[in-house]
């Protein structure tokens, strides 16, 4: 969201995308098929989470269109993942392989 924030100039609460997990400085693609711990719990990555017209519309403002906002989460918008194992995860947990 801060990269996403300073590309369009809004000022979106994180909450507004409605992500379960939101992570800052983590590349999330490589984790496709791969099993990761975020706290204790473990998940598996499925596929890339792209931004979809939906969430687009959600966070659209006068200034800046759905497709902008689509544009401006593109390859950012998150990854789908399987719970393998349920676990309690805490802000500022680490994401790390399994």
């Amino acid at each position: 969201m801060d990269a996403f924030n300073a590309a369009t100039g809004l000022g979106i609460d994180a909450a507004a995308t409605r992500r379960n997990v939101l992570t800052r400085g983590v590349e999330l693609n490589p984790l496709v098929g791969r099993r990761f711990a975020v706290g204790t719990a473990v998940l598996e990555g499925l596929e890339p989470c792209d931004p979809c017209a939906t969430l687009g519309k959600r966070l659209a403002t006068a200034s800046v269109s759905a497709a902008d906002v689509v544009r401006a989460l593109a390859d950012r918008g998150g990854l789908r993942a399987r719970v393998v194992e349920g676990g309690e995860i805490a802000p500022g947990d680490e994401i790390r392989p399994v």
